[in-house]
């Protein structure tokens, strides 16, 4: 949730990559997340795109702001062209 504060969208492979965890396990993490309308996605291809669902932000803007690490607490992110890598 926290590296989702950090851009307003990311792709599944940016997550891995940041987290050093195989797919599967993010995805699968995720799909929690979703299940509970934490965060939303969309399909691009063979790769899903998650958000911050607005929902989850309007009613747990307290609970996320203390997620809100500063930029060097969190795993580095690749560059923000994510269409370049996920296709």
């Amino acid at each position: 949730m926290a590296l989702l504060l950090t851009r307003e969208e990311l792709c599944v492979c940016d997550l891995t990559t940041a987290l050093g965890l195989p797919q599967s396990v993010v995805s699968r993490h995720l799909a929690y997340l979703r299940r509970h309308q934490l965060v939303s996605a969309t399909r691009r291809g063979v790769w899903m795109h998650y958000q911050i669902a607005p929902s989850a932000l309007a009613s747990l803007a307290p609970v996320l702001g203390l997620l809100a690490l500063p930029p060097d607490a969190l795993p580095a992110l690749p560059a923000e062209d994510a269409a370049a890598r996920c296709r």
